[in-house]
């Protein structure tokens, strides 16, 4: 069984992924291949675009606690690429203080009561 947990992390305007947005002169976007969206199969293929793009981590974790999936921009924010966190613990990530908290979280959202927490992830350095 997989436990899907989204982690939402706040990007301050000193992060170099985040932009000022800026006007432009709207104009028809052709930048996207059409491959790209003619190859679309259906709702699953529209999930994934949607969640590899977003600039916050989502991942699925196993009840061993083990990554089996995660969004390609936790490398531009912690320095692990997917390969690297995939398939291992996420107390590996996590801030050790943080712990305990996580795993109450997790514990109180497995038996059906939801509890959000937020926690640090420790980056590759």
């Amino acid at each position: 069984m997989t436990y899907n947990y989204f982690m939402s992390i706040k990007l301050s305007p000193e992060t170099r992924l985040a932009r000022k947005p800026t006007r432009k002169k709207q104009v028809k976007d052709d930048s996207r291949p059409k491959q790209q969206v003619e190859n679309l199969q259906g709702p699953s293929d529209i999930y994934r675009i949607l969640i590899e793009n977003l600039h916050e981590v989502v991942f699925s974790i196993d009840l061993r606690e083990t990554f089996t999936f995660i969004n390609p921009v936790i490398e531009q924010l912690s320095g692990y690429t997917v390969d690297q966190v995939v398939g291992r613990t996420f107390e590996t990530f996590v801030y050790p203080d943080d712990l305990p908290g996580l795993k109450s979280s997790l514990k109180s959202t497995l038996s059906g009561q939801p509890a959000p927490y937020e926690f640090r992830v420790l980056d590759k350095n």
